[in-house]
């Protein structure tokens, strides 16, 4: 049935309103934080929802009439508190996920701050006001898209629409949230495998399970997954015609577990899939006069013992 995900999150906002009179209001910047559970079905498809705290603001500027021949700025400011609880539906890629989804926005706090400054120089007055126009729940739908630019380290951005008015006071319509964030998995994300954009059939070849990112002054390379236990990553570097006399330094760096080199072997023991991960070493050429560096940069999807020959 596949396998489940906890992460937290953090977004940062835009919010603004839409529709009828709504042109006088201001959109503001606004963050929410919160976490959130998805289920993976066959390692492609996710359901899960999640719970945010979120802060919006919204501020109206314009010129008045102050009932008696003359002018006041006015400025109507608002704030609210609202915990948000979106269920969404996502689709996966081995870097990229794409996502739609509805849910609940609901009101746990406002306020409202309005300032009359007249033009003439009379001292200003400040009314503060909660009306209680402010309907508690709003339903809105959510898409949104996200790339892994670390193992458990997401870059979203997303769009909220909402469905229902928000106040009954100002004529207002539908909110809207335009929105990018982090989000970071508190368990390892489980391998997702290359397809089709508009498919989710698998393609049986190599680079469903892996990928070779670079490669340079490397004659030939074999990867292979020997066995799915234990999960491993073993490299062998070996020289055509001069044994290992030829290889002079090896550096392995891996995104997780436990990477190590002795002479021309390394190994990474205990990783977490998908695993990025290079290696470079430096090399005598055939007549052993010159060095150059050699670079094998690699990302491996699928858990398991995998064996890397590199020949140089």
């Amino acid at each position: 049935m596949g396998q489940g995900q906890t992460y937290i999150m953090y977004n940062q906002n835009f919010n603004s309103v839409i529709g009828y009179q709504s042109s006088d209001f201001e959109g503001g910047l606004s963050l929410s934080a919160g976490a959130g559970y998805r289920h993976y079905f066959n390692n492609t498809y996710t359901l899960g929802g999640e719970i945010l705290l979120t802060s919006l603001t919204l501020v109206e500027q314009r010129m008045i009439n102050d009932g008696s021949g003359g002018l006041m700025d006015y400025t109507n400011d608002l704030k609210f508190l609202r915990l948000d609880v979106p269920l969404t539906i996502q689709i996966h890629y081995p870097r990229w996920h794409y996502g739609f989804g509805i849910g609940g926005s609901f009101l746990l706090n406002s306020s409202q701050k309005q300032v009359f400054t007249p033009l003439d120089n009379e001292p200003e007055k400040k009314v503060f006001i909660d009306y209680d126009t402010f309907p508690f729940a709003e339903v809105f739908v959510k898409l949104s898209t996200g790339i892994r630019i670390l193992p458990r380290l997401g870059l979203l951005l997303h769009y909220y629409q909402g469905i229902n008015d928000i106040s009954y006071q100002y004529g207002w319509k539908k909110n809207v949230r335009l929105g990018v964030g982090l989000s970071y998995s508190l368990n390892p994300t489980p391998p997702i495998k290359s397809r089709g954009f508009f498919t989710s059939d698998v393609r049986e070849m190599a680079a469903e399970r892996y990928k070779i990112t670079e490669i340079r002054n490397i004659i030939r390379h074999n990867v292979r997954k020997v066995s799915d236990h234990p999960e491993q990553v073993n490299i062998n570097i070996t020289s055509i015609g001069a044994g290992d006399s030829r290889i002079l330094s090896v550096d392995l760096n891996s995104s997780s577990g436990e990477p190590s080199v002795t002479g021309t072997r390394a190994n990474i023991l205990r990783p977490e899939f998908p695993l990025y991960a290079v290696i470079t070493y430096v090399t005598l050429d055939v007549f052993q006069n010159t060095t150059f560096e050699c670079i094998f940069r690699f990302e491996i999807y699928e858990p398991g013992n995998w064996e890397i020959i590199l020949q140089q």
